[in-house]
């Protein structure tokens, strides 16, 4: 099974047993999709701050609640159908910002300790340059009505992989992991959207 197929199959038992149920008390709470979004985002905002302060526990619970309210304002949205062009856009522009704030919160920690940490803000900025990469690749094969969802290192991983590496405190070693499978990733978007033009 490739890991398409199991991302797919996880996000098909989320959606019917974790995201439909939580909709409908999201929904019953009078909250959008829209709110939810920018609820998000803060979160994130306030972990990055976290981050850079050196609390990395709290930090990286509040990045995987952040996740899962980048999960369920599309969940909320789908199921009521209030999905629309302006809150896919600004879905995706609160997704860049809230990336970019997280890894702008570990380079923050890690300027604070230059000495101990100088490898890891030249790891840092490749893992920022490869989540770049990975977005631009899907956003230019669609322009190109070429839909590129495939390869490993996708955000919800990142945001993942951020998380559990603030949570265990091993936060150079999943950079190096997601440098690595983000430079992955980018071969394998380039070769399929090559093959598809």
């Amino acid at each position: 099974m490739s890991w398409n197929n199991i991302r797919i199959s996880v996000r098909l038992f989320t959606a019917n047993y974790i995201e439909s149920p939580i909709a409908k008390v999201l929904h019953a709470l009078g909250l959008s999709p829209n709110m939810i979004t920018i609820l998000g985002l803060i979160l994130s905002i306030v972990a990055s701050y976290l981050i850079y302060q050196g609390y990395f526990l709290v930090s990286g619970l509040l990045i995987l609640i952040s996740g899962f309210m980048d999960m369920m304002d599309g969940a909320l949205a789908r199921r009521y159908a209030t999905a629309s062009q302006m809150g896919a856009f600004l879905d995706s522009v609160t997704d860049r910002i809230s990336e970019a704030a997280l890894l702008f919160g570990i380079l923050l920690f890690y300027l604070n300790q230059y000495n101990t940490y100088s490898g890891e803000i030249k790891l840092l900025f490749l893992t920022l340059a490869g989540s770049m990469l990975v977005s631009y690749l899907r956003a230019r094969g669609e322009s190109l009505n070429i839909d590129c969802k495939i390869g490993i290192m996708t955000r919800p991983e990142r945001i993942l992989l951020i998380s559990i590496g603030l949570l265990f405190d091993q936060l150079s070693i999943i950079l190096w992991i997601m440098a690595t499978l983000s430079a992955l990733t980018i071969i394998q978007r380039f070769l399929y959207i090559t093959r598809r033009i």
